[in-house]
């Protein structure tokens, strides 16, 4: 589907509930994304749909350029129950952490775990008797402290809550 002329007005799916744009831009370099402070967020990179969010519509960020800063990088409409958001923009790793942000205190997500490092990553599943399994990951060359909402035993290396070595990996259960 390369190389069609498409009729439909866009984003395709999402016009009538949060906004459409007419053109796109290729951006050559990473652009500071804001808040509707003002404040710092991250970056959008690789290219910007120049949206024009609908009345009623929350514009959550912006790039902070003199002509593509009147568009919504990130708009949030509520539909329904619920919202839906659009992303305008590639997001660099601290733009989107800031969009997880935000939806988790949407859908009321609390962590399981808090950790004194971004290297460390911690996956979860259910047990067959209805436990949480808890498999964390260390990818750096420094150690790392864990602190779980919940008490856990150690299934797999370490001893619990605590510190998790360079390079490591634990697995608990709740």
């Amino acid at each position: 589907s390369n190389g069609l002329i498409r009729t439909d007005v866009q984003p395709h799916g999402f016009a009538k509930s949060i906004g459409s744009y007419n053109e796109y831009s290729n951006l050559t370099k990473s652009i500071g994304a804001v808040d509707s402070q003002g404040a710092l967020i991250g970056n959008g990179y690789g290219w910007i749909d120049e949206l024009m969010p609908l009345a009623g519509v929350e514009t959550q960020a912006r790039l902070d350029h003199p002509f593509f800063g009147q568009f919504a990088a990130l708009a949030k409409a509520q539909v329904g129950k619920g919202s839906v958001r659009y992303l305008a923009v590639y997001p660099d790793a601290q733009f989107a952490k800031y969009i997880g942000a935000d939806l988790a205190k949407d859908i009321g997500f609390v962590s399981p775990a808090k950790t004194s490092s971004e290297s460390v990553v911690i996956n979860r599943a259910k047990t067959t008797d209805g436990k949480t399994a808890y498999f964390v990951f260390n990818w750096s060359w420094a150690p790392a402290t864990i602190e779980f909402s919940e008490p856990v035993e150690t299934i797999l290396g370490g001893s619990g809550s605590g510190t998790i070595g360079t390079w490591g990996v634990q697995v608990f259960k709740s």
